[in-house]
């Protein structure tokens, strides 16, 4: 057997034994809450009490421990706010009564950051909240969320029909949910609610919920190799074997 040739077997074997545990990341978005499945959790109270400020780059936790670091577009500070109507609420709106968000808008300064950013230290295959932007009647809007995977945008997702109803404190504030199907790849999202009363331009400033988390404890079972793919592995492994032998035996 020539050389070119031997390289060339090896090289497809080496094909066939990593084909099978390649694969690409596989994006969806849910905006309905009851679709979408969390085992974990981020309360933005942690932050701080109603209206505290937030600095660029402030952490906190998840339920389960995920370091999570909240970053602004602008590298300017947001806020902690609490629904209405309780007595220390700041945020007249339609999440649930009493449900800590996380605001790009700081009141104190009157600055908007445009984006809230949000980084995770251990990769998550899922996140969902709900999202309202800050307006005082009824509105259109659109808002934007992207993935990564580090430096890699996963993907990127658009929902133009965000409809803003009069504040009526009645959890009835759009959801949006994004999970990744392969696995927790998933170690930051930026957020952006834009276009408010379809004049294109950003709202002036926009508030989360408490964000949902899958941590990718169940899709790190569900990504175990298949028989099928762990023969098709292996036999790659043995072909590689069998040509060691095969040139050991002509030395």
């Amino acid at each position: 057997m020539s050389r070119a040739l031997r390289l060339m077997v090896v090289s497809m074997a080496l094909a066939v034994a990593s084909a099978s545990l390649a694969s690409a990341d596989s994006l969806v978005q849910t905006r309905s809450p009851n679709s979408f499945t969390s085992n974990d959790s981020i309360h933005w109270g942690m932050l701080g009490v109603n209206n505290f400020f937030v600095p660029n780059g402030s952490t906190l936790s998840t339920s389960n421990g995920i370091s999570t670091t909240v970053s602004f577009w602008t590298g300017g500070s947001g806020a902690t706010l609490e629904q209405c109507p309780t007595t220390t609420c700041s945020w007249t709106g339609n999440f649930a009564p009493g449900d800590e968000l996380l605001t790009d808008l700081n009141f104190n300064t009157g600055g908007s950051s445009g984006r809230i950013i949000l980084s995770f230290a251990t990769g998550i295959s899922g996140i969902g909240f709900q999202l309202e932007p800050n307006v005082s009647d009824i509105y259109f809007f659109a808002t934007e969320i992207a993935v990564y995977d580090g430096g890699i945008l996963l993907g990127t997702f658009y929902s133009p029909d965000g409809r803003e109803q009069l504040h009526a404190e009645n959890n009835s504030a759009g959801f949006y949910g994004v999970t990744d199907l392969t696995g927790a790849n998933i170690t930051s999202i930026q957020v952006l609610a834009y276009n408010c009363g379809g004049s294109g331009v950003l709202c002036q400033g926009f508030a989360i919920n408490q964000a949902r988390i899958e941590d990718g404890v169940e899709a790190a079972a569900a990504a175990t190799p298949e028989p099928g793919s762990l023969a098709l592995f292996g036999s790659g492994l043995g072909l590689l074997g069998f040509l060691r032998r095969k040139l050991a035996a002509r030395q």
